[in-house]
């Protein structure tokens, strides 16, 4: 595969993954999963 056919690949099969591990962070959930390109949020339970 070329590079011009592979970049638009990669972007597309990209999982973008946050963890959450402080309070502050949940606190602010919904700000960080409205950026742009987050697929899936993470709350590390264990980390309260």
């Amino acid at each position: 595969m070329n590079v011009t056919d592979a970049v638009p690949a990669l972007q597309e099969n990209t999982l973008v993954v946050c963890t959450i591990e402080t309070r502050e962070e949940l606190e602010n959930i919904e700000e960080i999963y409205a950026v742009d390109g987050i697929d899936v949020i993470h709350v590390g339970s264990n980390d309260f």
